[in-house]
């Protein structure tokens, strides 16, 4: 019988916890696309509603802080960082990029701040 690899099955459980902690989120962690790959360091959610995951990074984290994370990077496409982003900076420098993304980070935080 096939095994899954460790980081997939970690994910997967994960998804459960996160969809405990946070139900309205369920269905958007049941339908996202998920890649695994080492071309993000940990992970991240492009324009477009596709997750990356970094196996490497799960594999240093515990099931509940991956649902946590997992939870962190869907919450930007749900609130279209991205989308207002690109509205609100059209051309942005890297400065503005940073200070954009530490935004929207605590915006996230805040809606997480239970977990």
């Amino acid at each position: 019988m096939h095994k899954l690899p460790d980081h997939i099955v970690k994910v997967s459980k994960a998804k459960g916890i996160a969809k405990q902690w946070y139900r309205w989120i369920g269905v958007y962690l049941d339908t996202i696309s998920t890649k695994y790959t080492d071309e993000v360091p940990t992970m991240a959610v492009d324009d477009v509603g596709r997750m990356y995951v970094n196996p490497g990074f799960v594999a240093d984290l515990s099931v509940e802080q991956t649902a946590y994370v997992l939870l962190h990077e869907v919450c930007h496409n749900m609130l279209d960082h991205a989308g207002r982003r690109a509205k609100a900076l059209p051309n942005p420098n890297d400065r503005a990029l940073l200070a954009w993304n530490i935004a929207a980070d605590l915006c996230v935080q805040q809606l997480l701040d239970k977990y």
